[in-house]
């Protein structure tokens, strides 16, 4: 009993430990960037959004939210709302408050979700890796640590973006789905979908877990979730969203938003309509084939998996395309390969491979190569090339590397575990 306290101890002041890094590592942002430039940029949709949706005003017309924007004295344009009325709604109590106070709780609640984020990914590793000969806590506990240095944690609270919550109900989801509680994983997983759409991805993973429960539970907690937000939003919000549902198709450009075709964007579609700028139909057809055909291999393998630890390192596909598959995939989109990238830094250096640390280090440098910014450097190349616009999408080939990566292991690790069984 008393070895079972110290140790919770000590795995309660590695957490403290590395929140309390996340906090320092943020603090400039935190405290010190107000709503301007870029700063706050995507906040200021949610924020006005809600101002505008508690006075049953349209959310989905840019003109009036930068009209709104202009009444508090932000000079800065307020880019279109592209979420779903539930967020809207979700944000009425905060449009309440003056946008420089309400960014400023909002920031604080984002470090404060991201540390929860990292203490269900501690107690979901811990769990997931309990039987290895190897004691891997320190492991894992610092490869948490590394990773909020590596993946966009700051981004993301620079923007005021919303992903950070979005991954706090995954997490929840694959927390108690691996504590076989499908009917609660559900529930938290329909929250992630309605605030952002993208994990809808992940129901496709499940289904062919054969989880009926837990996608029966997520789909009957999206309509009474939908339900709720109704008497705030009204039907014509969400009649509204679901027509504007088209304008993220791939090979389109979405009104009063840049062009997909930016540098900074490296999902497929993004990719695509770079390369064929004159003809945006040729760059959807090439978008949904490259779309369905990394889905089919993910649903290949998915069929065939067996043991629990290899589903995890499967799961890793179906979160980079979540991001890739998406019409808009950018730096802070990174924040959602978190989970994903802990569990397999952390099964490769708590296993007994002799090219454990050859491995890791590999994935370290992917890792960096994904995260790294590219974009920034694009517009010193000479692009008249059709060839050379491959290349605008590094980020995009790193993503599609760690995704043959994460198969690949997945494979030797369900063919260890078959030879193990025999």
């Amino acid at each position: 009993m008393q070895i079972n306290l110290a140790k919770t101890k000590v795995k309660m002041a590695l957490l403290s430990l590395i929140y309390l890094t996340s906090v320092i590592y943020s603090s400039d942002i935190l405290f010190n960037r107000p709503l301007k430039n870029l700063t706050g940029m995507d906040f200021k949709s949610f924020y006005f959004a809600g101002k505008a949706l508690s006075s049953k005003e349209n959310i989905y017309d840019t003109q009036h939210l930068n009209r709104l924007s202009a009444k508090e004295n932000l000079k800065v344009r307020t880019w279109p709302y592209l979420y779903p009325p539930f967020l809207a709604t979700l944000f009425i109590p905060l449009s309440k408050l003056p946008p420089a106070t309400a960014f400023f709780i909002w920031k604080f609640l984002s470090i404060f979700f991201f540390g929860l984020i990292i203490y269900l990914n501690i107690e979901l590793l811990f769990k997931t890796f309990s039987n290895f000969k190897n004691s891997p806590q320190l492991i894992i506990v610092a490869i948490n640590l590394l990773l909020i240095f590596v993946l966009p944690l700051r981004a993301n609270l620079r923007l005021g973006q919303i992903n950070i919550f979005v991954l706090f109900f995954i997490m929840l989801s694959l927390y108690y789905y691996n504590e076989d509680r499908d009917i609660i994983s559900g529930i938290f997983l329909s929250l992630a979908i309605l605030i952002k759409g993208s994990p809808f991805i992940l129901l496709i993973f499940f289904f062919f877990r054969k989880k009926y429960s837990l996608i029966l539970s997520s789909l009957l907690s999206l309509i009474i979730f939908s339900l709720f937000s109704l008497p705030f939003s009204g039907l014509k919000a969400w009649i509204t969203f679901l027509q504007k549902l088209q304008n993220f198709s791939p090979g389109t450009i979405i009104p009063g938003l840049f062009n997909p075709g930016i540098f900074p964007n490296f999902s497929l579609n993004g990719l695509f309509i770079r390369i064929f700028l004159t003809n945006l139909k040729l760059a959807k057809y090439f978008t949904i084939f490259s779309q369905i055909a990394l889905l089919l291999i993910l649903i290949f393998q998915t069929k065939r998996l067996k043991k629990n630890l290899s589903e995890y390192a499967l799961l890793s596909g179906y979160f980079i395309l979540m991001l890739i598959n998406a019409p808009l995939a950018y730096q802070h989109h990174l924040i959602f390969l978190f989970p994903t990238s802990a569990y397999l830094f952390s099964y490769l250096l708590s296993s007994p491979f002799k090219s454990r640390y050859f491995q890791a280090i590999f994935l370290l440098i992917l890792h960096a190569i994904f995260c790294f910014d590219f974009s920034l450097h694009y517009f010193k190349w000479n692009l008249s090339s059709f060839n050379i616009k491959f290349l605008t999408s590094i980020n995009l080939y790193g993503l599609l590397i760690f995704f043959i990566y994460g198969i690949n292991l997945y494979r030797k690790q369900n063919l260890k575990e078959a030879k193990e069984l025999r």
